[in-house]
């Protein structure tokens, strides 16, 4: 985008929003052939990021997009155009959803989202077949989407504290899962197929629901660590040992 082009769009902004975003302009193109940009704690609103993306579109060999701690309540579609991401921070804003077009970004590796105000994650989730971490922990997502059983690649899952009241029995399919952090959320069981997960070193329940754990869970034959620490639990299955 053109100086001339970014200030004809920007004739609707006050004098000081033009000041702040033009600002911003420098700071992305100083990145030149980098792969990281960093934006995080600027007070970025989501009015300045739609000025920014097609500025960031243009760094053609950035991997890793750092948004954390802005004024962001919503992300723009427009965030597909960043095809070549393979790291995406935009913990600690105030986001409220996500849009589905995030689930093009099929190189990204790593996506935290964690400290929002999230109620949901798009289904097309389930396309980031390159997803290895998925942090999402302090918001307020009561379900996960089904469609996330189909991320293979995933190692790392963080969701503690979004208020999750049931995990989706496609949990099981993650079969490349060594981290699951569920702690403190509304977890009154957990599905079966949790069993399922014969990568899974360690397994974080604390300050749930809990009254009993499936018998399954005596599968989980690479489990290290199990955290069960304020839980209503009365006794452990006996498949455990």
């Amino acid at each position: 985008m053109s100086k001339f082009t970014i200030e004809r769009n920007m004739d609707h902004l006050t004098v000081e929003e033009q000041i702040i975003i033009t600002r911003l302009v420098k700071i992305v193109r100083k990145v030149g052939s980098k792969e990281d940009l960093n934006l995080s704690g600027k007070n970025i609103t989501s009015t300045q990021l739609e000025f920014l993306l097609p500025e960031i579109k243009l760094l053609k060999n950035l991997k890793a997009l750092n948004l954390s701690g802005n004024q962001l309540t919503e992300i723009t579609s427009e965030i597909e155009k960043l095809s070549s991401l393979a790291k995406l921070e935009i913990d600690s804003n105030k986001l409220t959803s996500l849009p589905k077009e995030i689930g093009k970004l099929s190189s990204l590796t790593y996506l935290n989202v964690r400290a929002n105000e999230l109620t949901f994650l798009p289904r097309e989730i389930g396309n980031l077949s390159s997803l290895t971490n998925l942090q999402i922990g302090a918001n307020r997502i009561n379900e996960l989407p089904v469609e996330i059983g189909r991320l293979s690649k995933l190692s790392s899952i963080e969701a503690w504290g979004t208020g999750l009241i049931k995990l989706p029995a496609e949990i099981g399919n993650l079969v490349s899962l060594t981290h699951l952090d569920i702690a403190d959320n509304y977890l009154i069981d957990l599905p079966r197929e949790i069993g399922n997960l014969s990568s899974l070193t360690s397994l974080s329940l604390g300050g749930n629901r809990l009254a009993e754990l499936p018998k399954e869970i005596g599968n989980l034959s690479s489990l290290v660590e199990l955290y069960l620490n304020r839980c209503s639990l009365k006794e452990l299955p006996k498949e455990i040992g």
